[in-house]
């Protein structure tokens, strides 16, 4: 397997001891700590901007009587002979 490639960011001399300690306490690389962080950052960005929408989406009484409509429609096919499924690391 070949390694990943790989450049250089800058950061902050306080967000680089943050790092540095982080690494030390978890026996993680500073790589993987950093990694793991935009990971999370992205999945929560990701939420945030799926409630915007829902917001948005809730602000429109039709469509969201539409939407209702659909997952009501959805609902009636789930667990069709299928496992439950554990999402929680995608949280």
């Amino acid at each position: 397997m070949m390694p990943e490639k790989s450049t250089t960011i800058r950061v902050n001399l306080k967000t680089k001891k943050t790092i540095e300690e982080l690494a030390a306490s978890t026996g993680n690389s500073q790589v993987e700590i950093v990694a793991e962080a935009v990971e999370k950052y992205r999945r929560r960005r990701l939420l945030q901007e799926i409630n915007e929408s829902f917001a948005r989406l809730r602000e429109n009484p039709e469509e969201w009587e539409d939407y209702q409509r659909e997952v009501r429609e959805w609902d009636s096919t789930l667990m069709d002979g299928l496992e439950e499924e554990d999402f929680s690391d995608y949280f």
